[in-house]
């Protein structure tokens, strides 16, 4: 788990992709979960927008928030933490086009719309 927090914050100046990477952690878990983005940030306390951006890795988050959002999720806080196995789904171009990797980082929606297709 650390070694991918710290193979995205070096191979960054920024922490765009780090930011990222939590996002799109965080919307798998809650996918899992069948919870809204609604749901899920009224849960942890948060107003749907400010939960979307932390999804869509534009905001940056707590470690209290991520607390507030592994309890609501039920999961351990390090279960939020993006992987090295994550941060390389978001970079590796082989994987982009895997379709259980285009699954977990944008969702159910796209691979629905991938089948109509």
């Amino acid at each position: 788990m650390w070694q991918g927090i710290m193979e995205c914050m070096n191979n960054m100046r920024d922490y765009t992709l780090l930011l990222r990477a939590f996002g799109v952690k965080l919307r798998y878990l809650r996918k899992k979960q069948m919870l809204t983005q609604e749901e899920l940030a009224g849960m942890a306390g948060f107003n749907r927008s400010y939960y979307s951006d932390i999804e869509n890795g534009k905001r940056n988050i707590s470690f209290v928030g991520i607390s507030k959002l592994a309890i609501a999720l039920n999961v351990e806080m390090c279960e939020l933490l993006p992987t090295k196995e994550d941060y390389h789904k978001l970079l590796d171009p082989e994987a982009k086009n895997n379709q259980e990797t285009i699954t977990y980082i944008y969702g159910s929606t796209v691979e629905k719309q991938l089948r109509k297709t």
